[in-house]
């Protein structure tokens, strides 16, 4: 009896050790067994043995159990397979506790989200995931991004769009900010964006985080495509480094901006544009009518 209380006050102040020490006193003993299969679970888990707590836990679900103590043996065997990053068999035993719980934590529901989505079930990582972003916390944004990511797998992007702005408005995981960051500037160019133009959405991320080549690149496009040719070279100016793709976008736009200054009467301001768009040589076309 005395080694059974002094295993269960260790192990009730987390010192394992000890409360081993004592388990293993009485685990053979008839009276005290079945008392102490739960404890090995969970300390061999609290000690990251994944493997232990997995061949103990699956022993124990065999055993007669009430359904309370199977859920939280299902809880452990699924999260030492999920530390194994062991997806699929940590599913099954995840998706068991799950089910027996009446208000989920939001850490259980964001392992199980994680879980479902590796295992490319997304529109069940998507349930998941939205059951988490009504709260103000780091799993909210880290749930906020993953959702996203879980919708442009589905083909929402317009769902992904919004789910990536609530995540990188959040600050708590500054990381995931920047990653969220980066898919809404890139969704932003790639569907356009109800809340803000393509530009600004792209221009944000670059003045907060600095260099990016692919995003540097859709910054001309946009504006490109949006007929802001003057927007087009100052984001060209901008780039640290230009490209080949660059480069001709410069010669053109340049051209189109010389000729339009021409026709303006501009002349000082249309020999500025030609010059610029004469020092590339890639479009022959427009090299030739520059120069005239």
């Amino acid at each position: 009896d005395i080694a059974y209380m002094l295993g269960h006050l260790y192990y009730a102040d987390k010192q394992n050790e000890k409360a081993f020490q004592f388990f293993d006193e009485i685990k053979n003993n008839e009276k005290y067994a079945k008392l102490v299969k739960p404890y090995y679970v969970q300390l061999y888990f609290n000690e990251k043995n994944y493997e232990k707590a997995i061949v103990e836990g699956n022993d124990l679900l065999n055993e007669d159990i009430s359904s309370a103590y199977k859920a939280e043996v299902h809880k452990i065997i699924g999260e030492s397979y999920f530390m194994q990053k062991q997806y699929a068999e940590a599913y099954p035993h995840l998706k068991a506790y799950l089910q027996t719980q009446q208000n989920p934590s939001e850490s259980d529901l964001y392992e199980m989200g994680f879980v479902a989505a590796n295992l490319q079930k997304f529109d069940e990582a998507i349930s998941y995931y939205n059951q988490l972003v009504n709260s103000n916390s780091a799993f909210s944004q880290n749930a906020y991004y993953q959702l996203g990511n879980a919708y442009l797998e589905v083909g929402k992007k317009q769902e992904a769009l919004s789910a990536f702005r609530s995540a990188k408005e959040m600050t708590y995981d500054k990381n995931v900010s920047k990653l969220a960051h980066e898919q809404y500037a890139k969704l932003s160019y790639d569907i356009g964006n109800p809340f803000e133009s393509p530009q600004i959405a792209i221009k944000s991320y670059l003045e907060k985080y600095g260099y990016s080549k692919e995003l540097e690149q859709l910054l001309v496009k946009s504006y490109l495509y949006s007929g802001d040719y003057k927007g087009t070279l100052a984001a060209i100016d901008k780039m640290p480094n230009s490209t080949p793709e660059t480069d001709k976008i410069d010669q053109e736009v340049s051209y189109l901006l010389g000729t339009e200054e021409f026709n303006k009467g501009n002349l000082d301001a249309a020999e500025k544009y030609f010059l610029r768009s004469l020092e590339f040589n890639i479009n022959k076309e427009f090299n030739s009518r520059a120069l005239y």
